[in-house]
């Protein structure tokens, strides 16, 4: 409640944003392609996954701030420079959104001046990651 965005969104009935619910849905997704990707593509340089297309985004109730939100993803698709997956994020076991999203896939030669953006993707992977066997994914 704390958070300056539930001041306006929305006065007096505070929801979580759906765009909120849609960038962890891909966040959750990317991270999915990006562990997948290294492991089917292992002769390919670092990449970057980038969100290109919100398919089919439904939102079939609200989430409050404070909710515990379970999110669950599949990907779908996946070559060397693009991919699709599909998340739904559940709130007490109920479904609360659910989006189909799709990807680019590109290098840091498709991307020369964000290597800063590289770093900062690698490092939030770590962070997420840590504790976690990703052989597994």
């Amino acid at each position: 409640m704390s958070n300056e965005i539930f001041n306006e969104h929305f006065p007096g009935r505070p929801i979580v944003p759906g765009a909120l619910l849609i960038e962890s849905m891909a966040q959750l997704i990317s991270h999915l392609i990006y562990v997948s990707h290294k492991k089917t593509f292992s002769e390919s340089k670092e990449i970057y996954v980038l969100l290109g297309v919100v398919h089919k985004a439904k939102f079939r109730s609200f989430v409050l701030p404070g909710d515990k939100c379970i999110l669950k993803a599949e990907i779908q698709a996946l070559d060397i420079n693009r991919a699709s997956g599909k998340a739904k994020v559940f709130v007490d076991e109920k479904l609360v959104a659910e989006a189909n999203l799709s990807f680019v896939i590109g290098t840091e030669k498709d991307y020369p001046m964000q290597s800063k953006f590289l770093d900062k993707t690698k490092e939030y992977y770590e962070i997420l990651t840590a504790g976690i066997n990703t052989k597994k994914i």
